[in-house]
């Protein structure tokens, strides 16, 4: 069954969009006190390309949800970040799911 874009979807997928945006800006200018990004002074990221600080935020995500204890994970607002930052990087690196994402980590733990 093929899938065509309905108004409500393009909405939705701009909403996400807008929302994935604003997390990296908040991230960037370490709005988390956890995170590497608020670790790492700024001019290191200042110049990244947009995949790259998308990536810095993801793996930054991905290290605060291991921290988050199994009965706060309900009212975390990590995972939906993840879910954002997962779409913002779909759509960056359009049918390559998270496999940027992935060789991104390869390179970089290398």
């Amino acid at each position: 069954m093929p899938t065509t874009s309905t108004p409500e979807s393009a909405s939705r997928r701009n909403l996400l969009k807008g929302a994935a945006i604003a997390g990296v800006g908040l991230a960037a200018a370490g709005a988390s006190a956890n995170s590497a990004a608020a670790k790492t002074p700024a001019s290191v990221h200042a110049g990244k390309p947009t995949g790259d600080r998308l990536f810095i935020l993801m793996q930054d995500l991905e290290g605060e949800s291991g921290d988050i204890e199994v009965e706060a994970r309900r009212t975390s607002d990590v995972f939906p970040k993840i879910a954002l930052v997962e779409t913002a990087i779909e759509d960056r690196f359009p049918g390559q799911l998270l496999a940027s994402y992935k060789e991104w980590q390869q390179r970089t733990t290398v």
